[in-house]
């Protein structure tokens, strides 16, 4: 996943080019864009590291990703109460992001 975010009031105090500049690079043209490139970087890495001797390609299949899930919940975990720390809601910005993704995730395929 990869986020650009910025402070709506920062926004609001830029110039209206700064502004424009912003508008017409981010929105969800222009994270389908940046998926295509990601995209693409990862077939040519895939195809390269499939065609060397001294490598191998594992793929987890989804039954057996449990724990490597619960892995990552546990840094998760972690994360929200470490912005809890900080004052701040963690689970909520969770949420709140992982419904994004959800949502433009949704939209684009």
């Amino acid at each position: 996943m990869m986020v650009l975010a910025m402070n709506q009031a920062t926004y609001n105090r830029l110039s209206p080019a700064l502004q424009k500049v912003i508008d017409d690079n981010s929105g969800l043209q222009e994270a389908q864009r940046i998926g295509r490139v990601m995209d693409e970087a990862e077939a040519e890495v895939i195809e390269t590291v499939a065609s060397r001797d001294d490598a191998e390609m594992i793929y987890i299949a989804q039954k057996d990703q449990k724990p490597w899930q619960a892995a990552a919940d546990k840094t998760v975990q972690q994360w929200i109460g470490d912005m809890k720390t900080r004052g701040m809601d963690g689970q909520q910005l969770y949420d709140d992001a992982m419904g994004l993704v959800g949502k433009y995730t949704r939209q684009t395929q």
